[in-house]
């Protein structure tokens, strides 16, 4: 090998903008939108107490003062148990109370809150489905290390329609709050289960489903490398880089937004996935990835296609003890006019590595140029790019 250069297109999506990002940066669920309120009905009547601070739960849920929604909700539960006990509309409003508990992460509180949905409705109250309170109990007791919460949790997703945004918006929660019991438990093989079925009932999550869906997707990556299953972990993340490349192309800007930091850390399983399948001689899942994307355009001006040209040996920036695992990372290039780099940083670590093998990538791309592409035919293109997203799997580029 010598002293040569390893030369490489990017076939990831090179994207660049001076513009500030279309799509806005989505924040985590929880800061993000509340629950989707089940409602009351002319049982409360007009003018009263109770009817007043359900009001101002709604209001505030729409203007996304998570805050006042809960000290609202707090306290049309509150009146209504005072007033009806388990009857009423206590059930309707013990489970909207209970969901914004469990969005702020109260366990302590959300319990008794959420067995009291589950008594209303034994008692004969109606608002409230049953898979949906079994799904507000599961999660409640999950959170407070009760372990028998995953019956109630499965029961609820067995009883939910995909196609019904009702049970969507509980299906999800309880999917996710699945998940994270499992991953926490190291519960792999059920882990994946719970994030498959996060991703079908994306579209009852409080933030943009597409999100959703690729968090939930990541997730799954994650439980399939843990098992080893790796070409499983390869086609899921091909799938999720498809899925979010179109997202990332509207929505790229200055900073890394969410949609970005999901893309890359698909990018990354992608590339450490299947650097780890290769090294072992497994044969790799073909890609469904498109190997040519359009170049972005942005004021009119097309981006050039970008020659990157990298270290001899890149396998001698990792540790040898990288070899063969399912790890990598994606590091974010700015470059100017001229294509020279401005700046780069880690957006996507993942697999069982320590922090400073991104450092190492960091130490490659500063001996890496970059030029346009000899192929490159448009002279009216330019190099400029805020976002350049470059995988890494730690035996090299992925």
């Amino acid at each position: 090998m010598g002293g040569r250069k390893r030369v490489f297109t990017a076939i990831v999506v090179l994207v660049w903008s001076a513009a500030a990002p279309l799509l806005a940066q989505a924040p985590p669920p929880a800061e993000n939108a509340g629950p989707v309120p089940a409602t009351i009905d002319a049982q409360v009547r007009p003018g009263s107490e109770i009817l007043e601070s359900y009001q101002v739960y709604r209001a505030a849920l729409e203007r996304d003062d998570f805050a006042a929604a809960l000290e609202a909700a707090k306290s049309a539960y509150d009146l209504s148990m005072r007033r009806d006990g388990l009857g009423g509309r206590t059930g309707v409003l013990a489970y909207n109370y209970a969901v914004l508990i469990l969005d702020r992460g109260d366990a302590k509180t959300a319990l008794p809150v959420a067995q009291t949905v589950m008594a209303a409705l034994d008692a004969g109250a109606e608002g409230v489905s049953r898979p949906a309170a079994l799904a507000a109990l599961g999660h409640a007791m999950l959170v407070n290390g009760d372990s028998a919460g995953v019956a109630h949790l499965d029961r609820a997703l067995m009883a939910a329609n995909p196609t019904q945004a009702a049970d969507q918006e509980f299906a999800y929660r309880a999917s996710v709050a699945l998940g994270a019991w499992h991953n926490n438990n190291v519960d792999w093989l059920r882990a994946t289960v719970a994030w498959r079925n996060a991703q079908r009932f994306a579209a009852g999550a409080s933030i943009d489903p597409h999100l959703a869906k690729g968090a939930a997707a990541i997730r799954e990556i994650h439980a399939w490398a843990a098992l080893n299953r790796l070409p499983e972990a390869f086609r899921l993340s091909d799938n999720a880089a498809i899925n979010l490349v179109v997202q990332v192309r509207e929505s790229v800007g200055p900073e890394p937004n969410e949609v970005e930091r999901l893309y890359a850390t698909a990018l990354a399983w992608r590339a450490g996935v299947r650097s780890a399948m290769a090294w072992r001689r497994w044969p790799v899942p073909a890609s469904r990835f498109p190997a040519n994307l359009p170049e972005p355009v942005l004021d009119g001006v097309r981006r050039c296609r970008i020659k990157i040209t990298t270290p001899a040996n890149l396998s001698s920036f990792f540790p040898s003890r990288s070899q063969g695992v399912a790890a990598g990372v994606t590091v974010r290039v700015a470059l100017d006019a001229q294509g020279q780099m401005q700046d780069a940083r880690v957006i996507a670590l993942v697999g069982p590595v320590e922090s400073r093998f991104g450092d190492k990538a960091l130490q490659v791309m500063r001996m890496t140029r970059f030029e346009r592409h000899p192929e490159e035919t448009d002279p009216a293109c330019r190099l400029k790019t805020d976002s350049l997203l470059i995988p890494f799997a730690f035996g090299g580029l992925g």
